[in-house]
C-alpha cells in the first residue's frame, strides 16, 4: 500500500488578507485567516507562523500582533512610532505544511503573508477626543494701567489616547482693541504675558472687561479643536 500524503500532491494558498490597525484600539476586530488546502485532502496539515517586528521610540523591535491559533488580535498603545516618523509595516507569514499522519519522511508545504498597517489615532476624525481642563484667570487679574505684568498661566489640555501632539493658539479678544493683543501662549513656560501703562490708557485701550479666546487643536487634525476663554 502506497501512502498518498508521503508527499501530498500540492498545498494551495487560500489567499490572505492585509489589516489595518489603529494605534490604541483596544476593540480592533480580530483576524482568522482562512484555511490552506491539501491534495489529497486526507492528508495531515500544520501551520508554522512567523512576523517581523517594528522599532518603537527607544529603538527597540516591538509587536502589534498576539495569535490564538489561527486567529490574530491587534494592540498596541506604548507610542506612534508605527507612523511616525516614517510608516512602518508588520508582516505574518504562514506556512502550511502538509504530511501524512504516518510520518513527514516527504512533505509539501506553501507559504503566503499578509501585511498589518498602522493609522495615526491622533489624525483619524472621531477617534480621539481633545479634554478641557479649568483654567485660571491671569495673576493679578485686574489692574489700573501699573505697568505690572499680568501673567496668565495655561493649564494643558490632554487626550484619549494620550498620545496626540496639541497646538494652542490665540483667537480673540472681546471687545477689539489695538492696545490689547491676542499674546501666543509661550509653549517654554506655558504662559501669556501682558503689561498695561499710561501710555496704553492714553491711547485708546478703554477701561473695562477684556476676554481673550484660544483654540486648543489636535496638531495631526487641526480641524478638531475645542476654545476656552
Amino acid at each position: 500500500m502506497l501512502d498518498p500524503c508521503n508527499p501530498p500532491d500540492s498545498v494551495s494558498a487560500p489567499g490572505l488578507e492585509n489589516q489595518v490597525y489603529t494605534i490604541s484600539d483596544a476593540f480592533a476586530t480580530p483576524y482568522t485567516h482562512s484555511q490552506f488546502t491539501v491534495v489529497p485532502d486526507v492528508c495531515e496539515l500544520r501551520y508554522v507562523y512567523s512576523e517581523t517586528k517594528f522599532i518603537d521610540n527607544d529603538g527597540l523591535e516591538a509587536n502589534a500582533i498576539s495569535r490564538t491559533d489561527e486567529t490574530f488580535s491587534f494592540f498596541y498603545d506604548d507610542d506612534l512610532s508605527p507612523v511616525k516618523p516614517v510608516a512602518q509595516t508588520q508582516t505574518v507569514t504562514i506556512r502550511a505544511i502538509g504530511y501524512s499522519k504516518y510520518g513527514e519522511d516527504l512533505t509539501a508545504e506553501e507559504s503566503e503573508s499578509w501585511d498589518l498597517t498602522f493609522v495615526n489615532p491622533c489624525s483619524k476624525a472621531g477617534f480621539t477626543t481633545i479634554n478641557a481642563v479649568v483654567q485660571s484667570d491671569p495673576v493679578p487679574d485686574t489692574d489700573s494701567y501699573s505697568g505690572t505684568q499680568s501673567v496668565f498661566k495655561y493649564s494643558s489640555y490632554t487626550t484619549d489616547p494620550n498620545l496626540c501632539e496639541l497646538e494652542t493658539s490665540c483667537e480673540r479678544v472681546s471687545p477689539v482693541n489695538s492696545r490689547f493683543p491676542c499674546v501666543e501662549i509661550d509653549p517654554n513656560d506655558n504662559t501669556a504675558r501682558r503689561t498695561f501703562t499710561q501710555e496704553d490708557y492714553e491711547n485708546g485701550l478703554e477701561p473695562g472687561t477684556y476676554t481673550t479666546t484660544y483654540k486648543v487643536c489636535l496638531k495631526d487634525a487641526p480641524t478638531v479643536c475645542e476654545e476656552f476663554t
